[in-house]
């Protein structure tokens, strides 16, 4: 079964169930019931779970954020090279285009 840690009140890690995991994972923002439901079943107070969540989402946030901006350069790299190659491509033509004439 898979684990994945929690936060602890004393700052270490507890290992947590693969279950108990999925059901935070999922989701981007908790409902208080299911937050309060949740904390209780992990051992942690509500507001320690809240603040951990909190910092997971804000971590999974910036890790989004930077592969859209990696997608985004990679988007820009494939469209530059492109373009450079429609470049030399048009002056190709023209050249071709003045020896005709």
């Amino acid at each position: 079964m898979s684990t994945f840690t929690s936060p602890r009140r004393n700052g270490g890690s507890r290992v947590i169930k693969f279950g108990s995991w999925r059901k935070v994972e999922s989701d981007n923002k908790l409902e208080p019931e299911r937050k309060i439901l949740l904390a209780k079943e992990l051992g942690l107070q509500p507001r320690h779970f809240a603040i951990w969540f909190q910092n997971r989402r804000a971590r999974w946030k910036n890790k989004q954020l930077e592969k859209d901006y990696d997608d985004l350069q990679e988007s820009y790299n494939k469209l530059k090279v492109n373009y450079e190659n429609l470049l030399k491509e048009d002056e190709k033509l023209k050249s071709e285009v003045i020896s005709i004439l």
